[in-house]
C-alpha cells in the first residue's frame, strides 16, 4: 500500500489541515510465490495452467492472491506418477494461491515389462533344450517368463542317436540360439534321428543281388545307404541263375540278415 496525492502532506499518511487536501491509498493484490519439485526413484515434468511452471526448467513462479492454478504431473518414460505431498492444499494438483506454497510430485520407477519364451521341439529325434539364464528344461519345463531386454541362450542336447539340426521360430531372433526378450518368443528345436551307413560286399564264386527293407540298397547298383539311428532293416540276398546264397559275415549283427542300425554296419553276402 502506498499514500500519494496532491501535496506532498499526503505521503505519510499524517496531515496537517491548513488547506484542502486530496490525497489517495493506493492497494495492490498480494503476490505469493508457487515452488514445485520431482521426488521418488523415477522422472518426470511438471507444469501448469496458467503458464508459468515448466518443471524441467521453470520450477516456482509467482501468482496473485487467490489466483487458480492446476499443476500437471507427467511421467518420464519407465515411470509412473504417484501423488502430490507438501502443503496441503497440493493434495490434488488445484492450488488457491493465497499464501507461498511449495509442492512435490512423486515418480517411482514403473516394473519392467516381462515377456514369455515357449520352446516346442520337432523332428524325428529327440533331445532337451535349457537356457543361459536358466529356467527353461524342455524336457519337462517349456516356459518362462524373463524381463524386457533380457538375453537368453539356448543349448541343445541331443539324445542318444539323435543329433541337432537347427533352431526356427516365429521370430527370426530365434535362428541363432540366442533371443533378447523384447516381446513374447515362441522357438523350436529341431533334432533328427543320426544316420548309420549300412555297406554291403559280395564274396564267393557265384553272384547275386541284395536288397534291403526299407529301401535304399540294391547291389548290384547301390551298395551302400544311410538309415535313421535305430532302423531295423533286413537285407533279402537273391542269387543269380547258377548259384547259390550261403550265408552272411561281417559285422555281428550281419549274421542273420537282419539289423538293427545302431552304429555303421559292414555285412558281406557270400555267394557260391
Amino acid at each position: 500500500m502506498a499514500w500519494k496525492g496532491t501535496q506532498s502532506d499526503c505521503l505519510d499518511g499524517v496531515l496537517d489541515m491548513n488547506g484542502d487536501r486530496d490525497c489517495q491509498a493506493k492497494f495492490e493484490l498480494l503476490v505469493h510465490p508457487v515452488t514445485v519439485a520431482a521426488t521418488g526413484g523415477g522422472s518426470g515434468f511438471i507444469s501448469s495452467t496458467p503458464g508459468g511452471i515448466n518443471c524441467g526448467t521453470n520450477c516456482d513462479e509467482d501468482w496473485l492472491h487467490g489466483t487458480a492454478v492446476v499443476l500437471t504431473a507427467t511421467a518420464g518414460q519407465g515411470s509412473e506418477f504417484t501423488g502430490w505431498s507438501g502443503h496441503p492444499d497440493c493434495a490434488d494438483g488445484a492450488l488457491s494461491v493465497t499464501e507461498p506454497i511449495d509442492c512435490q510430485a512423486t515418480f517411482e520407477l514403473l516394473p519392467p515389462e516381462e515377456y514369455t519364451l515357449t520352446m516346442s521341439k520337432t523332428g524325428s529325434g529327440g533331445g532337451t533344450v535349457v537356457t543361459t539364464p536358466g529356467g527353461i528344461d524342455c524336457g519337462v519345463d517349456c516356459t518362462e517368463v524373463y524381463t524386457e531386454g533380457e538375453s537368453v541362450t539356448f543349448t541343445p542336447i541331443p539324445d542318444f542317436g539323435s543329433v541337432f539340426v537347427l533352431w526356427k521360430g516365429t521370430q527370426g531372433d530365434c535362428a541363432d540360439g540366442h533371443v533378447t526378450m523384447n516381446g513374447d518368443r515362441d522357438c523350436q528345436a529341431k533334432f533328427d534321428l543320426a544316420q548309420h551307413t549300412v555297406t554291403i560286399d559280395k564274396a564267393g564264386s557265384g553272384s547275386g543281388v541284395v536288397v534291403s527293407q526299407p529301401t535304399g540298397i540294391s547291389c548290384g547298383g547301390a551298395c551302400s545307404s544311410d538309415f535313421d539311428h535305430g532302423a531295423l532293416v533286413v537285407l533279402n540276398p537273391i542269387p543269380d541263375p547258377g548259384s547259390s546264397f550261403t550265408g552272411w559275415s561281417g559285422d555281428p549283427d550281419c549274421d542273420d540278415g537282419t539289423l538293427t542300425v545302431t552304429a555303421d554296419v559292414v555285412c558281406t553276402a557270400l555267394f557260391d
